[in-house]
């Protein structure tokens, strides 16, 4: 990085006495990079538009459009930490070789945090300003198609692993959440959550009752459901896993 320094005839201004210049309030940059993992090298790089932070990416195809590709990328402009706020969208991207056209952009009104595809569309945890939404969307021709939404998270979405019709969701600080898709109904059912809340930082599947989850103070640990549980959704009881 290239640091600029401006010396005038009243004052001299030096690297070590001020340090590194930061960006202002919702001052971000981000970009896409498509990276050739044989040759290492960079294929194609894409910059976002001015104050716009990348979030989460996923691949996906649509039943739609047989046979393609497409990457999605959820951003926010101006983005602010402390408020949880900001003018989000989700970024579209068509994959043709190594290279990425933009199909069409999806604004949203919150944070997209995590993306996941799942059965042919997309799951998306959006970070509202009071608590946050679990949406699921199809492709459509000019933008993605709302299809179902859950509002029942309390704080924010910030990782989505699925296994067959099972979805798992992590929350920031209510640990995983359980929920199965109601293909009858057209909803997304809680059936099951963790007790203890956790700082959930990342989550991976290990199987269709267990996920593996780590917690921003470096802590692992395996979240299972109970072997008597149950996920017919159509009864709407709630069971509570365990570690």
């Amino acid at each position: 990085m290239y640091t600029h320094i401006h010396i005038y005839s009243y004052i001299h201004v030096h690297i070590f006495d001020t340090g590194v210049h930061r960006a202002g309030e919702g001052k971000w940059a981000s970009c896409i990079r498509v990276v050739d993992p044989v040759e290492r090298e960079t294929v194609q790089l894409i910059p976002l538009d001015e104050d716009e932070a990348a979030l989460c990416v996923c691949t996906c195809t649509f039943p739609s459009r047989p046979g393609e590709t497409f990457v999605l990328v959820g951003t926010v402009t101006k983005m602010d930490l402390q408020k949880r706020d900001g003018s989000g969208q989700i970024r579209v991207y068509k994959v043709t070789g190594n290279q990425l056209s933009l199909e069409h952009k999806t604004p949203v009104e919150g944070m997209p945090r995590a993306l996941q595809y799942f059965q042919g569309r997309v799951l998306v945890g959006i970070s509202l300003t009071q608590g946050a939404s679990l949406r699921m969307y199809d492709l459509g021709k000019k933008k993605l198609l709302r299809k179902c939404e859950n509002r029942a998270f309390p704080n924010m979405i910030v990782s989505i692993t699925v296994n067959g019709d099972r979805i798992y969701v992590g929350d920031v600080a209510e640990s995983v959440v359980f929920l199965k898709y109601n293909k009858t109904t057209n909803s997304l059912i809680v059936f099951a959550d963790d007790t203890t809340p956790r700082w959930v930082t990342s989550m991976c599947n290990l199987d269709y009752d267990s996920v593996a989850v780590s917690d921003k103070f470096g802590n692992i640990f395996v979240c299972r459901l109970p072997a008597e549980s149950k996920d017919d959704v159509s009864t709407c009881i709630c069971i509570h896993a365990h570690i």
